[in-house]
């Protein structure tokens, strides 16, 4: 016989199924319904006004209403709305708008089309512009807002505490506005900017100060769902931390209740990796699938990436190899498709659609919507009809399904004898490569004792110099090999510790009492394979030996500075100091480092390009292999 669960699992999911449109339409939100009908009446309204002022030829009118048109066309609530559209009506207004406010206002909403179409020269361009004479006019809330928005499309472009001074400014004119609610997220976009500089403890103390600024706020519960998503992601890895997943929770409750999907997705995928952290496999599993569902729906690639990867995890973690194949591979194609395209392309989630299309498709849901309350009941009777006809085709089929049972269960038995050997395969193949790694780095350290103790039996100071030149450039071989075999990731080194060890082992060789030398180093999470971090690490040593060496020879103190960006599908390392600067007609000829680090820059596919400004400042530009 047909087992009695399956069979009642098939029904309710058939019943699921059938219900399933019935049940979206009748709790459709009577607000979105609103927003449309709201955004059409006010189009209607300002065509019309336009139209009167054309035939009166009445300029300051028309440009009036050509403004309010292009700004109701950028209001990104309402499915309506038209970027395109509102830029052009915008462009033609500029040139005949007299007042100043106007002019002011038609710069600022130029710049939210640049914002919001991720265009920065643009958004950037028109919100100074904006700021400029909302400034001569006295107007510190608008000037806040172009200070803001102008920081908020800045991220990756300048340096972080560059971006920190522009909301500061901002905060400064929300106050004399006397707005705390764009105060708080001033504050918290400084958190973030904090966390992005890897100094959690500044960046905790900004969002906790955001959250007591906004807190209670019921009109703005966005902003105090972010922070607590914020907060969540500083303490999700303090394990000693009781209930950790209380910021995530009330976040995922808050933006539940506003109905921001997007906040929805984020908090259930951090909440489900927390859970996954806690062993908490089927509450993670469920929460991965819901963001994902979410994100997949509205295209949010980020978010994507991270349901697919938590997923991969889980699936692995319960032995599932097939799904958490499935899972992997489409983790890696949008990986790899976001990698293969500038950041500003993919972050971008409008699409531009056609007017008359867009507003036949909210007429045609309206009508929808009202003709589904009519047709209920008929639809109810067809159900019955539909399922007694799936009772006798489930009976006709009980027998060949069980069969089918019989043959999968054997099939899953031989999957499973296979992915246990190709996961003892894959562990040996590991280990035999870390075992390779750290032979090497042995060896490496060998060919350095051996030389230390050569300048040890040599009294000669040449000979040590040159003898201890040569150790650093081993050693910073040696390091790319420790992190090979030390690090799990098994195929890339962490670019910042790697960095980090080249320049301690070289201050620790260099450095004098007398004359002390900050190294300071500035770079994102980035992982660099072997082919590329052997020769950027002799590079650094290279280049920053010799800064300490010749730079600092008529100072009492110096500093260096080192950066390394990926931009698109190239890196950039720039590396700066404030000595005396080289002599350029004769570097070339003179320094073997300098030799060395062009050798090596070549190795990389790269360009090496050097100019002297109180300082000598190197710029090292490769492809991302």
């Amino acid at each position: 016989m047909f087992p009695i669960k399956k069979f009642w699992l098939f029904t309710s999911f058939f019943l699921l199924i059938l219900f399933c449109p019935l049940i979206i339409n009748a709790q459709k939100s009577d607000n979105a319904q609103k927003i449309i009908e709201n955004w059409l009446a006010k189009e209607k309204k300002y065509k019309r006004n336009l139209k009167i002022a054309t035939e009166n030829k009445n300029n300051d009118s028309i440009a009036k209403h050509l403004l309010y048109i292009g700004i109701l066309n950028l209001d990104n609530n309402c499915e309506l709305s038209d970027y395109e559209k509102g830029k052009k009506y915008l462009n033609q207004a500029l040139p005949i708008i007299t007042a100043d406010h106007l002019r002011a206002k038609c710069y600022q909403a130029l710049g939210d089309y640049g914002r919001f179409t991720l265009k920065r020269n643009i958004a950037i361009k028109n919100y100074t512009a904006a700021e400029t004479i909302f400034k001569a006019l006295n107007d510190d809330y608008n000037v806040a807002q172009c200070i803001h928005r102008k920081a908020d499309v800045m991220g990756g472009t300048v340096k972080w505490e560059t971006i920190i001074e522009y909301y500061e400014e901002a905060i400064t004119y929300y106050k004399k506005a006397g707005d705390s609610t764009r105060v708080a997220g001033c504050t918290s976009n400084i958190g973030e900017d904090y966390v992005h500089l890897n100094q959690n403890k500044k960046g905790l103390s900004q969002f906790l100060k955001a959250y007591q600024i906004n807190r209670n706020n019921e009109k703005n519960l966005y902003l105090e769902s972010h922070v607590l998503c914020e907060i969540g992601k500083i303490y999700k890895d303090s394990i000693h931390l009781k209930q950790r997943d209380t910021f995530f929770i009330n976040a995922l409750d808050h933006f539940k209740k506003i109905s921001n999907l997007d906040g929805v997705a984020y908090s259930s995928l951090l909440l489900g990796d927390l859970y996954f952290q806690e062993n908490k496999i089927d509450e993670a599993k469920k929460l991965g699938h819901e963001g994902l569902k979410i994100a997949k729906k509205y295209g949010h690639k980020l978010k994507i990436i991270r349901g697919y990867d938590l997923l991969t995890r889980i699936y692995e973690k319960e032995k599932d190899y097939k799904n958490a194949l499935i899972n992997y591979k489409d983790y890696k194609n949008y990986n790899d498709s976001i990698s293969k395209k500038d950041m500003l392309e993919f972050m971008s989630e409008m699409e531009t659609k056609h007017e008359v299309e867009k507003k036949n498709t909210a007429l045609i849901q309206t009508e929808k919507e009202k003709n589904t309350a009519k047709s209920q009941r008929n639809l109810i009777g067809f159900f019955v009809l539909i399922l007694a006809i799936l009772l006798i085709i489930l009976y006709i089929y009980q027998r060949k399904l069980k069969k089918s049972n019989t043959l999968l269960v054997t099939k899953k038995k031989e999957i499973e004898n296979i992915n246990l050997d190709l996961e003892e395969t894959i562990n040996y193949k590991n280990v035999l490569l870390k075992e390779v790694h750290h032979r090497v780095k042995n060896n490496l350290q060998i060919i350095c004792s051996i030389l230390e103790m050569q300048i040890d039996a040599s009294g000669s100071l040449n000979l040590r110099n040159k003898l201890q030149t040569s150790i650093d450039r081993i050693f910073s071989m040696a390091l790319v090999h420790e992190q090979l075999y030390t690090d799990d990731s098994k195929e890339t080194i962490d670019a910042h510790a790697y960095f980090t060890d080249i320049v301690d082992a070289i201050v620790s060789s260099q450095q004098s009492v007398e004359k002390p030398i900050e190294v300071h180093i500035h770079m994102d999470e980035l992982q660099l394979n072997l082919a590329i971090a052997l020769p950027l690490g002799m590079i650094l040593n290279e280049l920053i030996t010799n800064a300490f060496k010749y730079a600092f020879t008529k100072m009492v103190a110096g500093k260096i500075d080192i950066s390394l960006q990926l931009n698109g599908a190239h890196y950039t390392l720039l590396i700066s100091d404030n000595g005396s600067g080289i002599d350029t007609s004769k570097v070339r000829k003179n320094s073997i480092g300098l030799q060395l680090a062009e050798d090596f820059t070549t190795q990389v596919r790269g360009d090496l390009s050097f100019y002297v400004d109180q300082g000598t400042h190197y710029k090292i530009k490769f492809p991302a292999l």
